[in-house]
């Protein structure tokens, strides 16, 4: 089992104690009594002073562990003596946005709407909004003197991939409260994160080689069949704001822009942004998508709403508190 650096500092030190007061008859090496050596021992003051030092070190060392936590209904449990074939719930950005559940319900989630500054009008444009474009002054080079945006609320490219949320955790203590306001009785530790992810994207490349069509009959890639495709992934804690999540891009005019290709452009910031409303979940999620080469020029959009994985999770998480680095 891999443990952080945190715990392995944590173990010698205690190792380290141990063998210092191992001369000191009737001595406890628990650390309650690190600090009442026998003052007629000529070596007390000095190892007093150590074991403070260490003590407080310690103290150090526990206060930055960190916990990353899947708290999860019972029935997705993993059996941890199987590991080896272990079911995990994946969601997407689309999942998250009309989810039942109004507690995790995100309309925004993930990339979600674009502000278009557009500099000058055109036909498509006044086909757009008419009355209100006949209005606005022009320079002399025909472009809007004051500045014209288009709100796209849904993104003419509305991009959907995996997502699975974890929580951040550095005091234990804390547990059952996130336990109640998951409403959930169980959990598990991811305990490395590269390996958590790995094992995520092996199940993914196999679910999607033998099941390349959801249950209406859609190519679960927004894709030519042909085409080739690479699975990457992001991971990172999320930062909560109340800022809009909208992409803000500027063009010459309004029909350039939907005929280039900045219209499918995709910004993965957004992937880890949520409002305010949200920050007790102390979230970190690992984002799985889909490009067309490993370059990440080209994204590819997935028609899936959650999946159930079946992924080795060996030597990748566990039942008991295990911290990450």
């Amino acid at each position: 089992m891999k443990y952080s650096n945190f715990t392995l500092h944590k173990n010698y030190a205690q190792h380290y104690i141990k063998t210092m007061l191992k001369p000191v008859p009737n001595r406890k090496t628990s650390l309650s009594r690190l600090t009442d050596c026998p003052t007629d021992n000529p070596r007390a003051p000095a190892r007093t002073v150590f074991i403070r030092d260490v003590s407080l070190y310690l103290k150090s060392i526990l206060k930055n562990l960190k916990y990353l936590i899947k708290f999860i209904d019972c029935e997705y449990l993993p059996d941890f003596d199987n590991l080896e074939s272990t079911s995990i719930k994946i969601g997407t950005f689309h999942h998250y946005r009309k989810i039942e559940d109004r507690l995790r319900r995100d309309e925004k989630e993930g990339q979600k709407g674009l502000n278009l500054r557009v500099k000058k009008p055109c036909n498509t444009l006044r086909e757009t909004f008419k009355e209100k474009i006949e209005e606005l002054p022009l320079d002399h080079k025909g472009h809007f003197i004051d500045d014209f945006y288009v709100n796209i609320i849904d993104h003419s490219y509305e991009f959907n991939s995996w997502v699975f949320c974890s929580s951040l955790v550095r005091d234990l203590s804390e547990i059952e409260k996130f336990k109640s306001y998951f409403n959930c009785e169980c959990y598990y530790f991811i305990t490395d994160y590269k390996k958590f992810e790995n094992a995520i994207q092996k199940a993914l490349v196999n679910d999607l080689k033998f099941h390349s069509l959801n249950n209406d009959g859609e190519n679960r890639l927004e894709k030519d069949n042909r085409d080739l495709y690479y699975l990457s992934g992001k991971r990172q804690n999320v930062i909560y704001g109340n800022n809009d999540k909208c992409m803000v891009q500027e063009c010459e005019t309004f029909s350039e822009f939907i005929k280039s290709q900045e219209v499918k452009q995709v910004n993965s910031n957004f992937w880890f942004y949520k409002p305010q409303r949200f920050e007790e979940e102390k979230e970190f999620r690992f984002i799985i998508y889909a490009t067309a080469d490993k370059k990440h020029d080209k994204f590819y959009s997935t028609t899936d709403d959650f999946l159930i994985l079946n992924c080795d999770l060996r030597d990748a998480i566990s039942a008991i508190p295990v911290a990450i680095e």
